[in-house]
């Protein structure tokens, strides 16, 4: 996809998108004549989010150097092009920003410009860059919540035991007011989403009296929870520790507001992204929706004009695509209707299949195969997070390795998130074993059924997929993986959660802590399930390491010492790739394709030369 994350101006007259310049992805805007402009030129990495300012008139966009995470606020006026940092503070890390159609002068800024590992809100004006400081964290404030005129109606805290409790007040000079507190077990699967558009009450996910997270809005004046929706086996909505996560093409769950402000209906994932109206309004926007796009899945890309939305689609067998949703017609329009359709023909189908591990849980997988559907070398892949899922759509990792005669078998292990509480705390200090466990039984599943030969399988893994591939192959005898690579993987458990993280992931200790182990009190447990201290039997396994330098979230030490380790290893077969901009994503165009060829080098010479 070329073109993607597009967005309406305020009045939809304008519509602003992400596509690649000569080397990285940037902003561009095509104006109400049709003409189309490079708004942003003078960057090294790509965009990670952007949204419009409320005056219509300008954009508001975030960047990091060399993907260090360190997102700084940009505004761009679009008449001129001339580009104002709204956040010129060093060191400092823009977490969030909001602006409101009600105040068109300012943006609220959430970010750690006072203490480094707190995040405290500011409001700045757009006009100059004056910025005031509107809250203060006392050091316990895990998220803040701001309403539809900016104003912070609520806020949760994190406990030292790993809870979360929502708080919220009537007004600036009021009284804090608790609402709900979320024990440990239920911080995935509860917590705000939105309020009203009058403020009187607040949607939230809950699952203190469920298994799965049911969608439900709470009366902020009387405490009174209804129920909205709930699924048996699927969270509505999924919480994340994580925060900024640079936006994609890719599906997203998204919600739909009505004229009267309040919300019609939402989508969440199951096998595939559903959708669930709650008014008539809702009901007549998702049956055209439908309609429309019969086969593929729907998102709401962006809802900036009141008028008019964008509308996602795609399939697994097609690329991302948007269109224009009139909301006064209920007419649908593509955004590029001279786009070429690539044909679906070319690729392949992404199958939904479960596989019951040893224990009889279900383990929700992702299979795709190449278009021969003979027996093919396979590829086991671990997502990170580790609190994060799979996802069905068009994965364009597993379509690059089908079209080079490659399975890939994707895996969402106890502990992905999605799946309800008791799958995902399945999986706190249960990494090695537990999750293991899936990846193994999901293995032999594959052989089992005949998708590929027990000679030719490698396992892969980024982040804390990345752990498990290196865990895996440390610290396990079976399946026998031919080869393994290990993107930006953790090594060394207690130094990362005592000291490698950023300051600004403060808050989250008490629950990263609980569910992977407390380096401070847990050391020696953390050590002997650190993949650096199985050197030896690592290097028994042909190795791919890569690592971006710049990587926040994992730090390039961690890779550093598990590869100068298997220096020491005369059996070891070990290839380490620093890349010297990037950080924990790999993003620009060139390193991308480089990123291609390393991997697809390196499986054709374990999987494929000796066959």
């Amino acid at each position: 996809m070329s073109t993607y994350l597009p967005r309406y101006s305020p009045d939809g007259t304008q519509l602003a998108y992400l596509a690649p310049s000569k080397t990285y992805v940037t902003l561009w805007l095509r104006d109400a004549s049709g003409a189309v402009t490079q708004l942003v030129n003078n960057h090294t990495h790509p965009l990670a989010h952007y949204q419009w300012a409320p005056d219509g008139q300008s954009i508001l966009f975030l960047q990091d150097t060399n993907g260090d995470e360190n997102w700084v606020l940009y505004r761009v006026v679009c008449a001129t092009g001339e580009i104002t940092n709204l956040t010129p503070y060093p060191g400092i890390r823009v977490h969030d920003f909001r602006t409101s159609p009600h105040d068109k002068e300012h943006v609220v800024v959430v970010m750690n410009k006072d203490k480094k590992h707190l995040y405290m809100p500011y409001r700045v004006t757009l006009a100059t860059g004056k910025c005031e400081r509107i809250a203060t964290n006392p050091g316990d404030v895990k998220t803040w919540l701001f309403d539809h005129n900016l104003f912070i109606r609520g806020k949760v805290i994190a406990h030292h035991e790993g809870s979360f409790a929502l708080l919220t007040r009537r007004g600036p000079r009021k009284a804090w007011k608790r609402h709900i507190t979320w024990g440990p077990d239920d911080t995935f699967t509860s917590g705000p989403l939105w309020f009203s558009h009058d403020g009187s009450q607040l949607y939230i996910t809950d699952s203190r009296h469920n298994n799965t997270a049911e969608l439900c809005v709470l009366d902020l004046e009387n405490n009174k929870l209804t129920h909205l929706l709930h699924d048996r086996e699927h969270d509505i909505r999924s919480s994340n520790l994580d925060d900024i996560i640079p936006q994609t093409a890719l599906p997203t769950c998204s919600q739909l507001w009505g004229p009267d402000g309040k919300l019609a209906a939402l989508s969440y994932y199951k096998d595939r992204l559903a959708w669930h109206s709650l008014t008539a309004y809702g009901e007549k926007v998702v049956a055209t929706l439908k309609q429309t796009f019969p086969t593929q899945d729907i998102w709401i890309a962006d809802a900036t004009c009141p008028q008019k939305l964008v509308i996602g689609y795609c399939s697994d067998r097609q690329p991302p695509r948007f269109s224009s949703y009139d909301l006064t017609t209920h007419t649908i329009i593509p955004l590029w209707p001279n786009e070429k359709t690539p044909d679906p023909e070319q690729y392949v189908t992404l199958e939904s299949v479960t596989i019951t591990s040893r224990d009889g849980t279900p383990i929700p997988c992702y299979l795709s195969r190449p278009k021969h559907g003979k027996p093919a070398p396979l590829v086991v892949n671990i997502h990170g997070g580790p609190w994060w899922r799979f996802l069905w759509g068009f994965d364009e990792h597993a379509q690059f390795l089908a079209r080079n005669g490659y399975a890939c078998l994707q895996i969402n292990y106890r502990g992905s998130t999605g799946y309800g509480k008791a799958f995902v705390n399945a999986g706190d200090k249960n990494w090695t074993d537990g999750s293991l466990n899936d990846v193994e039984d999901a293995t032999n599943w594959a052989i089992a059924h005949g998708i590929c030969s027990p000679d030719q399988i490698a396992v892969m893994g980024r982040s804390f997929g990345g752990y498990l591939t290196l865990a895996q192959i440390g610290m396990r005898s079976k399946p026998a993986f031919k080869c393994a690579i290990a993107n930006v993987a953790i090594t060394h458990m207690p130094s990362l959660l005592g000291g490698d993280f950023p300051a600004y992931w403060t808050a989250l200790n008490p629950n990263l802590f609980r569910r992977i182990g407390n380096p401070f009190q847990e050391r020696q447990w953390l050590e002997e399930r650190s993949p650096v201290n199985y050197a030896h039997t690592i290097a028994k396994t042909p190795l791919l390491l890569l690592q971006g330098k710049f990587d926040a979230r994992v730090n390039h030490t961690q890779s550093d010492r598990l590869f100068a380790k298997l220096q020491d290893e005369p059996s070891a077969d070990v290839r380490y790739v620093l890349v010297e901009d990037e950080g924990h994503r790999t993003v620009k165009k060139e390193n991308v394709k480089e990123y291609y060829r390393e991997i697809i080098t390196f499986l054709d010479k374990h999987l494929k030369e000796k066959v």
